[in-house]
Formats: structure tokens, sequence, C-alpha cells
């Protein structure tokens, strides 16, 4: 079945869920039956993200260079020359040899080639695959706006914030009406800049069994990017939400520290009427809606305007109801387009905190304020004879990235009270 196929099925399954939280069997029977429906469509939505995840990886272009999120949907960019190149056949082929024999001898009849242990050896392809996995497992990723660079030099960031000038109530800025032969006044939004730098991550090694590597029927390739691009993107992940430790502070500690983009949680008592969901350990619908109004309404539309939760988090929302007795949450007929809550949509990011005293469980905001560098190129090392003894061969990637909060007025998040 197709991507779409799939969707169409969850999307009524999801109604049959709404119908039965509507209905007026009792409590027991209503939640044994939302909870049948429940893992039915938890299992179409895993096998629509790993169709669609195919189809990316099928027709993904890489991005361009002026960091337009456009340039990051698939087929919107033709490969250039050289990544045609990287692309071919090939390449590839040398590739597969290098990584089963270490043999660059195929690579240097191409006339290409240079670089130790692989540095130049990762075809384009294959930086794909790792691409499509990066994003998969960090929500971020998938609506931050992304900028490759061809260096790891450091990039001065140029931001703008015009949302505290003109209307009396200081919510946006507004043009001025004019008198016959009056003068204009000078109204300057507030400018500044940050810094992207380039942190370095590693994959760690991955031991490939002798015997495995002879079999022809192997994909090396594709082994390697399923765990390269898995254990980098939780990297990368943990990274530009919680920060490493190094240059990358992380978007939750930068919103900390601006201040004033703290709302606190309230809980889903008044949704479920039940006592026990406190504000301690759950969200509903007002914790949602007051994460919507602490956001400048400049900030609210666009792409990549959303919520960012762990998916634990949105799991235990399904069920939740506003005032009016509707769920909050729709299902998505679009392809590549997450579910909605409220009519924005939510990304996974396990990286979040689930509900819990103290914890920070949700970001609502314009994702594109957070900007994503990566340096362009992954350098992938083989180890011939370090691991030998227990007839393995070693592999290591390394990427270069960085992650940074461009203007903090565009985001809010809910935080739980201690007690």
């Amino acid at each position: 079945m197709t991507a779409q196929q799939l969707r169409l099925d969850r999307r009524a399954i999801a109604e049959q869920m709404k119908n039965v939280l509507n209905s007026s069997a009792t409590h027991d029977i209503k939640m044994a039956r939302w909870k049948a429906l429940d893992v039915k469509q938890e299992a179409l939505r895993v096998q629509i993200e790993a169709a669609e995840a195919a189809e990316r990886r099928q027709s993904y272009q890489l991005p361009g260079h002026d960091g337009s999120r456009a340039e990051h949907l698939p087929g919107t960019r033709a490969l250039s020359p050289s990544e045609q190149f990287l692309d071919s056949p090939e390449y590839r082929a040398a590739f597969e040899t290098y990584a089963r024999t270490a043999n660059k001898a195929e690579l240097r009849a191409l006339g290409s080639g240079s670089g130790a242990d692989g540095a130049q050896l990762v075809p384009t392809g294959f930086q794909r695959e790792i691409e499509v996995y990066l994003s998969a497992i960090g929500g971020l990723r998938q609506c931050a706006r992304v900028v490759p660079t061809a260096t790891g030099n450091n990039l001065p960031w140029p931001t703008e914030i015009d949302t505290s000038n003109g209307l009396a109530s200081g919510t946006f800025n507004a043009g001025s009406w004019l008198a016959e032969s009056a003068g204009n006044s000078e109204v300057d939004p507030t400018y500044g800049a940050v810094t992207l730098y380039a942190d370095l991550l590693d994959s760690g090694l991955v031991l490939v069994p002798i015997e495995l590597m002879q079999d022809s029927a192997f994909s090396m390739e594709g082994e390697l990017s399923r765990t390269f691009g898995t254990r980098l993107g939780r990297g990368t992940a943990q990274a530009y939400m919680n920060g490493n430790g190094l240059q990358i502070t992380g978007l939750l500690p930068e919103l900390v520290a601006a201040g004033g983009r703290e709302v606190l949680a309230v809980g889903a008592f008044a949704n479920s009427g039940n006592s026990a969901d406190t504000d301690l350990n759950g969200l509903g619908s007002d914790d949602f809606a007051s994460a919507i109004a602490a956001v400048n309404p400049a900030y609210r539309t666009g792409k990549g305007v959303g919520f960012i939760a762990n998916q634990q988090t949105f799991d235990s929302l399904r069920k939740v109801k506003d005032k009016y007795g509707r769920p909050i949450w729709e299902t998505s007929l679009t392809q590549g387009q997450p579910d909605t809550i409220f009519g924005y949509p939510y990304w996974f990011d396990q990286s979040m905190q689930t509900p819990g005293a103290g914890n920070k469980s949700l970001i609502f905001g314009n994702f594109n304020h957070y900007v994503i560098r990566d340096v362009l190129g992954m350098t992938m090392i083989r180890y011939n004879e370090l691991y030998m003894g227990n007839r393995q061969i070693g592999f290591e990637a390394y990427m270069r990235t960085f992650g940074k909060t461009l203007n903090p007025q565009a985001f809010a998040y809910v935080q739980h009270p201690l007690s």
C-alpha cells in the first residue's frame, strides 16, 4: 500500500477513536475500545513513516547553499556535476569495494579521489541516506532552518526583531499614517548577530564481521548509512535541544536564559474531570492554548510553526478533548506533513522531557528561528587491522554541525511546577 492509502486508513481509525470518546458507553468499555483502535493507528503511523522514508531516500536532493527551506524538499534541486559524479554507479561501486576490501584502485581509476582512509570516498547517495535518518530521529531537523556550508569557518548570522515598536500595545511594528507635509519618524528594528560554529560529532565505532562483509548480498552502504544515521541523529538531536557541553548551547537552555518564554502547566483536569490529571503529570488543551498565546502573533504563521515534544507526551494526548468535547488531535492526510493540534503541526523529539515535576515538556514556536548549520561532506574511516584479532573491520564516521536560536521571542515552552 502507498503512504497516502495508509494515511486514509489511519484517518478513518482516528475518526472512530473520536466517536468512541464521545459515545454514551461506560468509561471502561470506551477505554477498551479506544485503546484497541489506538494500537491500530499507531501501527499504521509507523508504516507511513517507513514508506515515506523510503520515498524520500529515492527522491531527496541535497539542499542548496542559500539556506532556503524550499530547497530541502524532495526533488527541488538538481545535483551539480560534481555531485552527479559522487552519486554515479561507478563511484558508488568504488565505495562498496573500499568498504569491503580497502582497495581504492577503482576510485583512482576514476581520476577522482584523494584523501586518507576514505575521506573522499563517501558518495552523495550515502550522505543522502544518512540525512534521511538524521531527520527521522531528530525533530528539530525536520522543522528548523538547515544551512549547509562548504567550510567550517565561524559564520556570523544577522538577527532582526521588529515586534516591540509601532502599536501602543507593543505587539508588532506598524507603518505610520502621515498628515499632509508631515515628516516621518525613525522606527528601527532591533538588529543583532549570532555566530554559527561547527562542532565535530563522532558516530562511534561500527564493527562488521569479515564473514558478513564477504557476502555480496549484504549492502555495506545500506547497513553503514542506517547505523551512522541513527547514531549521529541521536547525538545531534540531543545537542540541538539541550546542548552538547561544547559550543552548542541548545534550544531549551537558550529559551530559559532569555527569560519570559515560560508557560506554567495546568494539566488535563479541565479536560478529563479526573483529579489525578494534575499539572505535574500531564498536559491539557489549556497548556497548548497558553503556549500558542505566549508567542507573538507575528511568529505564529508560515512554515516551521508548530509544537515539539517527546513522542510519549503526544501519545498521552490523543484522548484529550477541548472544552467543547472535541479531541484536539487531528491526523494528517498530506504526505510528509505531521498530525496537528489546534491546527498546528507537531514533531517528535525524544530529547525533550516528558511531563513531570520541574520538567519542560512542550515547545511551541516558529522553528525557522532555529538554524542548524552543517559543514558539507562526511568523513568515513576504515580500520583494517585493529580489530582483526576478532575477525572484524571497524568503521567510523564524522560530521561537523551546529545549532543556534536566532530569536527567542519566536518560542514558548511549557514548564511543570516542582510540586
